[in-house]
Parts: structure tokens; sequence; C-alpha cells
């Protein structure tokens, strides 16, 4: 089900062709269509959700993130991760 996208025939690559189908088998999306839609939507609206207006900006961002690594201002993705299972399954409990 494609929501808020019309209809358009489009060709893709082989190579985002293989994308798109591995998104299907993984299912994260049920169609093509889902899946194109959902990549525009992050296309469209890349600035205002990232922040990331331009080169400058992603290199701006990367450099602050390589100087956060470098003072050790970093959390481990295992830790992080434990600290967001907590914190959805805290909020789950309270809206169940």
């Amino acid at each position: 089900m494609a929501i808020g996208c019309s209809l358009l025939n489009i060709t893709l690559s082989s190579e985002y062709g293989s994308v798109v189908e591995e998104q299907i088998r993984s299912g994260r999306f049920g169609s093509p269509e889902e899946v194109v839609c959902a990549a525009l939507r992050l296309f469209t609206g890349g600035p205002e959700r990232t922040g990331i207006a331009s080169k400058e900006d992603l290199n701006a961002k990367i450099q602050e993130g390589l100087d956060d690594l470098t003072r050790g201002a970093v959390i481990p993705g295992d830790v992080d991760e434990a600290r967001l299972r907590e914190r959805s399954q805290r909020k789950r409990a309270t809206l169940g």
C-alpha cells in the first residue's frame, strides 16, 4: 500500500532494483512502491530532518563526531542499544 504517492512508472538500475528487492524480502516494505515512496520522503525532508543542507554541513557534522570520539564523549553501541530497549520497555509499560 503506497500512502501519499501518485502513480508513476520508473526504471531503476539493477543496483537500485536489488536494494528495493532486499527491502521487500526483509519484510520492512510490502511493495516496490512503498520502498520508493519512503526513500523519496527521506530525500525531500533531508535538510529539515537532519540539519544537513550542504556538503559543508555534512563535513562539519562528521568533524563534530570525530571530535567527540577524540574526547571520549561517545557511548558504545551495545550500551546505547540497551538503554534504548529499557526506555522502550518502560514506555510500553506505562502505555499498556
